[in-house]
C-alpha cells in the first residue's frame, strides 16, 4: 500500500480486498479493532494502517483483475 501511494495510484480491486480481509482478520484475532491505531501498532500490528487509500477512484476507473492493472 505504502508503493501504491507513493506513486499516486491506486491498486486494484482484487489485491485491496485481500489486503484489507488479511488486515481485519488479524486485527480481529489479535483484539486490536477497537484500540487507537497508535496503541495497535504499538502492540505489533504488522501492517501500518494510515498506508491504506482514503481517496478512491471513480467508480467507472476501478480496476477488478490484477492481471489489467498493467495493461
Amino acid at each position: 500500500m505504502h508503493w501504491y501511494r507513493k506513486n499516486q495510484s491506486f491498486p486494484c480491486l482484487v489485491l485491496m480486498r485481500q489486503y484489507l480481509k488479511i488486515c481485519f482478520k488479524y486485527a480481529t484475532s489479535m483484539d486490536l479493532m477497537d484500540v487507537e491505531v497508535d496503541e495497535a501498532i504499538r502492540r505489533g500490528l504488522p501492517f501500518d494502517p494510515v498506508a491504506l487509500p482514503e481517496k478512491y477512484p471513480a467508480l467507472e476507473n476501478l480496476i477488478y483483475d490484477w492481471r489489467d492493472c498493467y495493461n
